[in-house]
């Protein structure tokens, strides 16, 4: 049961954990983006009323599928490294 705990700790919250955080944030802008209307002319709008969203594949654009997860994912990344730029750790003094 210990080695189970530790692959789990390991490998999925070490590993994964940091994709999985970054998931649920892209997740999050693209479903804003989305109730915002920022998305209607790509064909994904979202209906406030009946708390849908509705992808019409006609009107869909490649370039969206391609493109906003990456510029999502690269802003998230911008984030991270300003982050750690402002919260370094400080060298140990003895």
């Amino acid at each position: 049961m210990d080695k189970l705990r530790e692959w789990l700790l390991e490998v999925v919250v070490k590993k994964g954990g940091p994709s999985l955080i970054r998931g649920a944030i892209l997740g999050i802008f693209a479903w804003l983006l989305a109730k915002q209307g920022a998305l209607a002319s790509f064909g994904i709008v979202a209906d406030q009323a009946t708390h849908t969203v509705t992808v019409h594949l006609d009107q869909l654009n490649m370039a969206l599928v391609a493109g906003l997860p990456a510029v999502l994912a690269a802003v998230i990344k911008i984030f991270n490294h300003q982050a750690s730029e402002i919260i370094k750790p400080s060298a140990p003094t003895n």
